[in-house]
């Protein structure tokens, strides 16, 4: 007796369809703090051509400052009783003209070295010591012996006073002491601010400051006793 076959095969499921997860809601970026930029110079950036004076000694200028003219000679020579910070001598051969070591004004101005000076200020032309000229320092007692063998880095003086002002004039301050003073007028700055302030009014502030905190101490002293 014959058994007929049953259909042992699994009924047919269909998937069930996909459905995709809701998606987010974009999460707008945040803004970006601005901060208004205080700029530390009253100087132009570039406010000398790439073309070089008559002497060949610095570039010539594209503008100059009326007040600033009656702080500084031609020749580099400050007025008014200013006196640089750094050493200035005179170099044979190039008249009276007032130079400085570029190595002493980097120092002074807190860059690492000369190339970074000029490198950040390219109104500055620099200008490599002849042998003669070299020798010329070394006996001037500005430069020691060794660096007669070496590249030595001069600039004159005025084109120095023309881009740093009050910061290379000994105890300078701002505005009084800048070759760019209209701009620095301009700026907010006056002549209680002291030479290498960025903003405005920033010594006055310090002081305040100083004084609250000086206020402070001596209440708790008198509290204390």
């Amino acid at each position: 007796m014959c058994l007929s076959s049953q259909d042992t095969s699994m009924p047919h499921q269909s998937a069930p369809a996909y459905i995709p997860p809701p998606a987010l809601a974009a999460v707008p970026p945040k803004p970006t703090p601005t901060k208004s930029a205080v700029r530390a110079l009253p100087t132009f950036r570039d406010h000398t051509t790439d073309q070089l004076n008559e002497t060949s000694d610095e570039y010539i200028p594209r503008g100059i400052d009326e007040l600033g003219e009656k702080k500084v000679m031609s020749n580099g020579v400050l007025l008014g009783g200013r006196t640089y910070r750094c050493r200035t001598f005179l170099v044979p051969n190039r008249g009276d003209k007032l130079f400085m070591l570029a190595a002493e004004c980097a120092r002074v101005l807190s860059y690492r070295d000369s190339y970074l000076l000029f490198n950040k200020n390219r109104s500055l032309y620099k200008i490599l010591a002849s042998q003669a000229e070299k020798d010329d320092l070394f006996e001037k007692e500005i430069t020691p012996f060794s660096h007669c063998s070496r590249q030595v880095a001069i600039v004159t003086a005025r084109s120095m006073f023309r881009q740093f002002g009050s910061k290379v004039v000994e105890g300078g301050c701002r505005v009084r002491d800048d070759y760019w003073e209209q701009h620095a007028r301009m700026q907010g700055f006056t002549e209680t601010d002291l030479a290498g302030e960025k903003r405005p009014g920033a010594a006055k502030d310090r002081e305040a400051v100083e004084g609250q905190i000086n206020g402070s101490c001596k209440e708790r002293c008198i509290r204390a006793q």
